[in-house]
């Protein structure tokens, strides 16, 4: 066995096989026709088979073009395949990327613009609780003040009522005064002249018994009755016309101190009213603006709802097959490069590693399995 390898790696050997594989090489050449039959038939039946378990009918036509076309024209339909397929499988990449892209700004202006919608709602809301409830105090405002200028000019009435109830007792009082204390002027003239007839008579008279006990002068007896008796009811007029006074005084006063504080409160209560009507006027004018930015919102999330139907309608397809393709694609590709490598003799070894195969690398291939297959038949002539 070593004198055997000597040889294989002497220079005589070596010539050896060069002469030998050169004659390979002439037979390679002049079975270059039967061999490119042979390669388009190959192609063919694995675009064939591919189709068959790709369930592409592209492959199978393809197929038969490869048969019937020339052999430069069937490379060229092959590749350009592959190039139209390796274009959709950038663009698919490309449609996926854009289709994401799409979906998630869809779905983050949906988010924001619902978070419009539902503050706007929110403030809506509040709004339409603030003007409720500022209607509802100016109403009470106003019926109060209503009633308290109700009340007021009742108390004018009756203020009016007791002030000629005071005028009345004022004349009453006052005509008494007069009428008795001219009654009292005429009675004290009678008195005063009838004391005077008797002092005379006392005078003319001569001495006698005092008169009896039980008799008093005419004098004393009138001036502490009858007159005694007007002047009472003069005093007694005039404590009445005194306290009517000081009543209508206090009356009057009071009055005016109800009218005061009344306007006061009035116009208090109007100018809260005042004061309310225009922040309400205010909230009700935000509620028109807030209202019409809602309507706006909620058109935008209807065009946003459109729009992502519209983005699920042209991207869903390829969004959940999106391996799947790829990878029917990427197998599609692998038959067609087989089929190109069939076409152009490729190397086997260089299929497998994914190279572009060339015609001398389909040279290099044969002639390496000559030159091993030679090697091996002289190995085994060997003793």
């Amino acid at each position: 066995m070593t004198k055997a390898l000597q040889f294989l790696q002497s220079d005589d050997a070596q010539d050896l096989f060069h002469k030998a594989l050169g004659g390979a090489v002439l037979l390679q050449k002049k079975s270059q026709s039967k061999l490119r039959s042979m390669r388009v038939a190959g192609a063919a039946d694995l675009l064939r088979k591919a189709s068959q378990k790709l369930q592409r009918p592209e492959l199978s036509a393809l197929s038969i073009k490869v048969r019937i076309a020339g052999f430069a024209k069937a490379k060229a339909q092959v590749q350009t395949l592959i190039d139209t397929l390796k274009k959709q499988t950038a663009d698919e990449v490309q449609k996926k990327d854009t289709c994401t892209a799409e979906l998630n700004s869809n779905a983050a202006s949906t988010e924001a613009t619902t978070r419009d919608r539902d503050e706007a709602e929110e403030k809506m809301a509040t709004l339409q609780a603030t003007v409720e409830k500022l209607a509802k105090e100016i109403a009470e405002l106003k019926t109060q003040a209503s009633d308290s200028q109700t009340a007021l000019k009742r108390a004018s009435e009756d203020r009016e009522i007791e002030n000629k109830d005071f005028q009345l007792t004022i004349a009453d009082q006052r005509a008494t005064q007069k009428v008795l204390t001219a009654a009292l002027n005429v009675l004290g003239g009678f008195y005063n002249k009838a004391a005077l007839i008797a002092q005379k008579a006392k005078v003319a008279q001569p001495a006698g018994p005092p008169p009896p006990a039980a008799f008093k002068s005419y004098e004393n007896q009138g001036s502490g009755g009858v007159t005694g008796a007007i002047e009472q009811v003069i005093a007694d007029a005039k404590a009445v016309e005194a306290e009517a006074i000081q009543a209508e005084s206090d009356a009057q006063q009071e009055y005016e101190n109800l009218v005061k504080d009344t306007n006061d409160s009035v116009d208090e209560m109007l100018r809260s009213v005042n004061t309310k009507d225009g922040f309400k006027a205010e909230c009700e004018t935000d509620l028109v603006e807030t209202t019409q930015s809602k309507d706006t919102v909620v058109a935008t999330l209807e065009d946003l709802s459109n729009e992502n139907a519209a983005i699920h309608a042209d991207c869903d397809y390829v969004l959940k097959n999106f391996d799947l393709r790829q990878s029917a694609r990427s197998q599609e590709v692998e038959a067609l490069k087989s089929a190109l490598v069939f076409l152009g003799g490729g190397s086997f070894k260089a299929l497998l590693q994914g190279d572009d195969v060339t015609p001398e690398m389909q040279m290099s291939d044969e002639v390496h399995n000559h030159y091993e297959d030679y090697r091996k038949r002289l190995l085994d002539a060997l003793p």
